[in-house]
């Protein structure tokens, strides 16, 4: 049985979320992703649904339901255009989310090197 970590890693895996896109998004320190327990409050629990609509927060705690909101199951034999539509999307939106995810990790780099940079040089002048 999952617990609530190995889900929300399921559903980040999915999506293409780091887990520090994550944590930025949602407010919670780097570190929280990984010492989940079963009991998120409800102050995090609400943080998540308003970073992360499409996940089924019932699904995330219990493991009940399906991990998105609003899925439907497909049944091969009688797949609809909605239906078909709504599965793009939800792929559509994780590449755009994963796309979106790379391009912050490449800003956060890059701000961690300007940093440094600051750093060199406020040694260097103040010597």
């Amino acid at each position: 049985m999952q617990d609530v970590r190995s889900r929300l890693m399921e559903y980040l895996d999915k999506m293409g979320i780091s887990q520090a896109r994550f944590a930025n998004r949602v407010g919670v320190s780097r570190g929280y992703v990984n010492s989940m327990t079963g009991n998120i409050t409800q102050e995090t629990s609400d943080k998540i649904k308003t970073a992360y609509p499409n996940l089924n927060m019932d699904w995330l705690v219990t493991g009940r339901g399906e991990m998105f909101n609003n899925t439907q199951a497909i049944d091969n034999n009688n797949l609809t255009n909605s239906t078909i539509q709504q599965g793009n999307y939800i792929n559509n939106l994780a590449v755009i989310s994963k796309i979106h995810d790379d391009f912050q990790n490449i800003i956060d780099k890059k701000d961690e090197q300007i940093n440094e940079l600051l750093s060199i040089i406020k040694q260097l002048t103040n010597k």
